[in-house]
């Protein structure tokens, strides 16, 4: 009985090994294929994200441009001179005294020279 057994386990044939290299052949490509789709996914989102923020970062920049632009010119020069407490030659300073209302806190939002240089009124 035990000799049997022994050749009912006998060395596999070679279509046997041929269908298990190709099982193994495929199972590689698929992971690889897969492997390159979860890859280009990453990319692609990656990219993306980058181009909303260099959209971003270009908006900010023509935005400075501008307040470059307009630190640049007479008036803004003029109007932190009178906020500095100058006046022009010939003109008469006048000091008022009055007390100032207390005003509530703006909240801090943006970066600090859209706070210090606001050219919209705020």
């Amino acid at each position: 009985m035990a000799q049997a057994e022994r050749g009912r386990f006998s060395a596999p044939g070679p279509r046997r090994v041929l269908l298990v290299a190709a099982i193994f052949i495929s199972g590689y490509l698929g992971v690889a294929i897969a492997g390159n789709a979860v890859n280009r996914y990453e990319l692609t989102r990656t990219q993306e994200r980058l181009a909303r923020e260099i959209q971003a970062l270009e908006a900010q920049q023509r935005r400075l441009e501008a307040l470059r632009a307009y630190m640049q010119t007479d008036e803004f020069i003029e109007r932190a001179a009178r906020e500095e407490g100058l006046v022009r030659p010939g003109d008469t300073a006048v000091a008022v005294s009055a007390p100032a209302p207390a005003a509530a806190p703006s909240p801090v939002t943006g970066p600090w020279w859209e706070r210090y240089f606001a050219t919209d009124g705020r």
